[in-house]
């Protein structure tokens, strides 16, 4: 099993002893555990992150193939998002993705939804309407 350390794919690591030292020394925006990661590895590195005075958000909405596709590597277990613009824009997105799966929230407005509003020519018959040209 593999482990990533990276803000996405430029800086990958390949120990998970690598993002224990990275959670300590590196400003991380994010730690990934694949959804079938072992509950060792993670306890062993829950607790790095509960030595950090920042609050780093962990993710395990994804498997460790989709992981593999996205990191260009096999049997990627823990990645770690390494602090700057393209970990947060897949902070971003993965909190998108968080939303969708998880449904329209009750009381929410929902987005894209028959409102009930007519257009300019709702209720206007056909042959009230002169055809182009005529």
């Amino acid at each position: 099993m593999e482990n990533c350390c990276c803000p996405l794919n430029t800086q990958v690591g390949a120990r998970a002893a690598i993002i224990r030292v990275a959670l300590t020394r590196d400003r991380v925006a994010g730690l990934i555990d694949a959804a079938e990661a072992a509950a060792d590895g993670t306890r062993k590195l829950a607790a790095a992150l509960h030595r950090r005075e920042d609050e780093v958000p962990v993710i395990g909405a994804f498997t460790s193939s989709q992981l593999d596709l996205a990191l260009g590597r096999s049997n990627v277990i823990h990645a770690a998002l390494l602090a700057g613009p393209e970990s947060d824009t897949f902070l971003a997105r993965t909190a998108r993705l968080d939303r969708f799966r998880a449904g329209p929230v009750p009381g929410a407005p929902e987005i894209g939804k028959f409102q009930g509003r007519k257009s300019a020519g709702a209720g206007v018959r056909d042959d009230d309407m002169t055809k182009h040209g005529e």
